[in-house]
């Protein structure tokens, strides 16, 4: 979406609007270790939660429900005042907060230079400014046919989904569901590419080449299981074969491997 590029190319990791940032620096930095930690906070079976669908027969008045950021704010924007009148999307905030504070802990606990958390936490405040962007979504092609609220709506919870999505995969912080699973690629073995399938909401893929990792989304239009990174990546799994596009342009025919790994 247009208004969630990458912003710095070294980043890792989330955002919501406690200033806690998304990009091709997924596919820099090392795999997080330890994937079975779990938090309060989250429910690790990789499926959102939703309200509950039972109708209120009581009387009383819906429950609102706030976001992470204060709606009091007089500064707010058209895309914030929007959340703050819309449950679902509080909810969605709500929901991106907690696992943004739980891949941020993740990462001050590891071994990752100071520098590239950094990095990390800028790159979700640039998220939070591509998600504000929002408002822009009626000029956009994908939207046409939507009135101007449901674009704006859309492009919203879209981007909160897809966010929750990359983090939550980047991080173990959501049910595997296949893999590792390694991809040969032609006739040199150290040619491949490893693959990690999770339960999320759009379904992610890890697609990890060498010391590079990045997560990859499946659109709601794609065919087949087919996901899409940044900047032109794709990985098409096809079953015993898999066609991965790393860097953009160039198309790679690959296997898996037949040694039961995966």
């Amino acid at each position: 979406m247009f208004m969630v590029a990458c912003l710095l190319p070294l980043a890792l990791g989330g955002c919501s609007d406690t200033g806690s940032s998304e990009t091709e620096a997924d596919a820099m930095v090392a795999t997080p270790a330890d994937p079975d930690v779990t938090s309060d906070t989250l429910v690790d079976t990789g499926r959102e939660q939703e309200p509950d669908p039972t109708p209120d027969t009581t009387g009383a008045p819906p429950r609102t429900v706030s976001p992470s950021f204060d709606c009091d704010d007089p500064g707010l924007g058209e895309v914030q005042s929007r959340i703050c009148a819309d449950s679902a999307l509080a909810r969605l905030d709500v929901r991106l907060d907690s696992v943004w504070s739980t891949a941020l802990e993740r990462a001050r606990g590891t071994a990752m230079p100071q520098m590239w958390v950094d990095e990390m936490v800028e790159y979700q405040r640039g998220w939070v400014e591509g998600r504000d962007e929002c408002w822009k979504a009626p000029e956009e092609r994908e939207y046409a046919g939507m009135s101007d609220d449901e674009a704006v709506r859309r492009c919203t919870e879209t981007a909160y989904r897809e966010r929750i999505a990359r983090l939550r995969a980047d991080w173990g912080l959501a049910e595997v569901t296949r893999g590792p699973v390694f991809w040969v690629c032609g006739d040199d073995p150290g040619n491949e590419f490893v693959t990690t399938s999770f339960a999320t909401d759009p379904e992610a893929v890890r697609v990890e080449r060498g010391d590079q990792s990045e997560v990859f989304l499946r659109p709601r239009t794609a065919s087949g299981a087919r996901y899409e990174g940044f900047f032109g990546k794709s990985f098409w799994d096809r079953g015993g074969s898999a066609a991965f596009v790393w860097p953009e342009g160039e198309t790679r025919i690959c296997v898996a491997r037949s040694d039961g790994s995966g």
